[in-house]
C-alpha cells in the first residue's frame, strides 16, 4: 500500500476548519507530523545581554507567521545567581533559573507558541557578566 502526499520545501497554504488537506511530505519522502515542521522553517538563534533589558533573540516574523520554540537552552559566565525570563515581546511565557558560571536548559515537547508577528526576546533578572540563550523552534502560519 502507497501512502500519497505531496513533497514540500515550504509550509502549504492555511485551509479553512474542516477543510480536507492532503498529508506534506519533505522532499526526501519524509513525512512531516508536529512538533517538528518542513526543514524549510525551522529556525534557531542566540543572543546575549549584560544588563536586564529585553533582549531580541529573533523578530516578528511578519503578519499571520508565529514563532514556535521547541528548546532553550541559557549560559551564564558571571559569578551571580540569575533568572532569565523567555517572553511573547513583552509577556513572559517562562523563566528559568540559571546559576553562577552554570547553564539550564528546557525541552518542550508542547511548544511554546508566539502570537502572531511578535518577536522572542528574554531578559534577566539580574546584571550579569554576560547572559547567552540560545533557542530552536520553527515557523508556521497562524
Amino acid at each position: 500500500i502507497m501512502l500519497g502526499a505531496e513533497a514540500r520545501d515550504s509550509d502549504i497554504s492555511a485551509h479553512a476548519s474542516g477543510d480536507a488537506a492532503r498529508g506534506v511530505l519533505s522532499l526526501l519522502g519524509k513525512l512531516v507530523a508536529l512538533p517538528y515542521a518542513l526543514p524549510g522553517e525551522l529556525i534557531s538563534g542566540t543572543g546575549s545581554s549584560t544588563g536586564t533589558a529585553d533582549t531580541a533573540l529573533m523578530a516578528a516574523l511578519g503578519a499571520g507567521t508565529q514563532i514556535y520554540v521547541t528548546s532553550i537552552q541559557a549560559a551564564n559566565s558571571s559569578a551571580t545567581d540569575t533568572l532569565v525570563h523567555i517572553k511573547d515581546g513583552s509577556t513572559t511565557l517562562m523563566t528559568l533559573a540559571v546559576p553562577a558560571n552554570g547553564g539550564a536548559e528546557a525541552e518542550l515537547p508542547s511548544p511554546l507558541r508566539l502570537t502572531a508577528n511578535t518577536a522572542l526576546n528574554f531578559a534577566s533578572t539580574t546584571a550579569v557578566t554576560t547572559l547567552y540563550v540560545s533557542y530552536h523552534g520553527y515557523q508556521a502560519a497562524e
